[in-house]
């Protein structure tokens, strides 16, 4: 119950520094469009202060905390740290494919069609959607 409750306060610390904190000096804010570029981000921070209060509230179940998994949860962060710090300093064409087959290989994928995939079109996509449709460049 106690690690239940420790981690449904880390969720509602999470989400009010999203919105108090993270959103307003990084989400750019406009006066025009029918949806704002803080609508989404909003909505998700305040889901997770809604469901973090449920959870304090009613916490279930039973956590084990296996070291393994705490170690695996540990390299996953970091590589993401690493590619964030990549995407500044090399730009999002450089470090996405090679953050991309970094997670799939860490999670034992073996396939060389998905491999490919994940490491040329996802990227691909992402750019595209992100710079040509949304109009947002990317680092």
């Amino acid at each position: 119950m106690l690690v239940n409750r420790l981690s449904a306060s880390f969720v509602i610390f999470l989400g009010l520094s999203l919105i108090y904190f993270i959103f307003p000096v990084e989400i750019e804010s406009l006066d025009y469009g029918w949806v704002r570029p803080q609508t989404l981000p909003n909505i998700c921070a305040l889901l997770l202060i809604i469901f973090g209060i449920v959870q304090f509230i009613f916490p279930k179940g039973k956590v084990v905390l296996e070291f393994e998994q705490i170690l695996w949860s540990g390299v996953f962060v970091s590589a993401a740290f690493i590619a964030v710090f990549g995407f500044h300093k090399f730009g999002f064409i450089y470090t996405a494919p090679i953050f991309a087959v970094s997670i799939m290989l860490l999670i034992g994928e073996k396939r060389i069609l998905w491999l490919l995939l994940g490491v040329f079109l996802i990227p691909f996509l992402i750019l595209l959607i992100v710079e040509q449709l949304l109009g947002r460049l990317l680092p």
